[in-house]
């Protein structure tokens, strides 16, 4: 699976600003173009809502185009609208016969276990031993497929077991205390809700431009 298959970058580069600079790049829409013409990051990328076209046409494995989708439409909307075309641009040329296949397992990775912005950073507490270990396991497999090892179905399922378990045994003990907190957290949960995803917008792109 190479980076734009069909030497095409810059088009697709030209139709997001077109559509931004047309304020027709908008958060909550998939693609309309009956009468007036909007959509998403997405949408206004390919003129269509479908996640599953990404690896035929730009060469980009089908959990990054929803990534981007994700993102997008979670970045306070100075940020998000400038995203499609970031997103575009940091996807190396045709030319370069970039494959784009590891940029998910990495990102992984780093979702996991970044100690700023990884999930691992909730687990510190030794009462939180047992799903430390399931985070770290699953990091793991997701490092021996960057290295370019083979995880067994057996091997994924038993982690994804392990883990299930081990975030509804956070949730169950963390429940009594966010319901506590909620009403006074909330502001600062919004703050650093656009945080993360600032932050995973911009390990994203970085792994795109160094993929």
């Amino acid at each position: 699976m190479l980076a734009y298959p069909n030497n095409d970058k810059q088009m697709y580069l030209d139709r997001v600003k077109f559509h931004r600079e047309h304020d027709e790049l908008q958060q909550g829409v998939g693609w309309e173009s009956n009468g007036v013409t909007r959509g998403c990051a997405v949408g206004c990328t390919l003129h269509e809502y479908n996640h599953a076209k990404y690896p035929a046409l730009l060469g980009v494995p089908e959990v990054l185009a929803r990534l981007q989708d994700q993102i997008f439409e979670s970045l306070p909307r100075e940020d998000a609208l400038l995203f499609p075309e970031q997103f575009l641009a940091a996807i190396p040329d045709y030319q370069t016969k970039t494959d784009l296949s590891l940029v998910w397992p990495k990102l992984a990775v780093w979702l996991l276990t970044d100690p700023d912005h990884g999930v691992i950073r909730f687990v510190q507490d030794t009462k939180f031993a047992q799903q430390k270990i399931a985070i770290e396991n699953v990091a793991k497999l997701w490092q021996r497929v960057i290295d370019g090892g083979v995880v067994s179905r057996d091997e994924w399922r038993a982690a994804r077991d392990a883990a299930s378990y081990a975030a509804r045994a956070a949730s169950y003990a963390a429940s009594y205390a966010a319901r506590a907190a909620r009403d006074a957290a909330s502001y600062a949960a919004r703050a650093a809700r656009i945080v993360f995803w600032k932050a995973i917008r911009d390990k994203l792109l970085n792994l795109l431009e160094t993929a």
